[in-house]
């Protein structure tokens, strides 16, 4: 019967591990598409002059693999709640900073 307590913890654990299982995919191919354009990046982008183009680009890159990286870590450890909360307040800081750089590179060079 639906709504039940333990068909309620079912579907609840359920989605959990969908949850999961999206952490470690996204993890995996953010860090797969950094390790293939990482040549090319090194070329087009870390030896050419510093603008500020170039400094909004790195930070959303670089922020999104640490964000998920310290994501995946926070909820796949398992820890206690009071040892999460610090963990999942810099991923949301650093989610809301990476947004607004990205809105940022979005305004101010609109594509034409």
């Amino acid at each position: 019967m639906p709504g039940t307590p333990s068909n309620d913890i079912a579907v609840y654990l359920s989605r959990i591990r969908i949850v999961e299982y999206m952490l470690v995919a996204s993890l995996t191919l953010t860090i797969t598409d950094w390790m293939v354009c990482f040549s090319n990046e090194v070329e087009l982008v870390w030896k050419s002059k510093w603008t500020t183009t170039k400094v909004l680009y790195l930070i959303t890159r670089y922020l999104l693999i640490i964000e998920l990286a310290l994501t995946s870590n926070t909820f796949l450890a398992h820890i206690e709640p009071e040892h999460c909360y610090p963990g999942y307040s810099l991923a949301t800081w650093l989610s809301l900073v990476g947004f607004s750089v990205a809105e940022c590179k979005l305004v101010i060079f609109p594509e034409k």
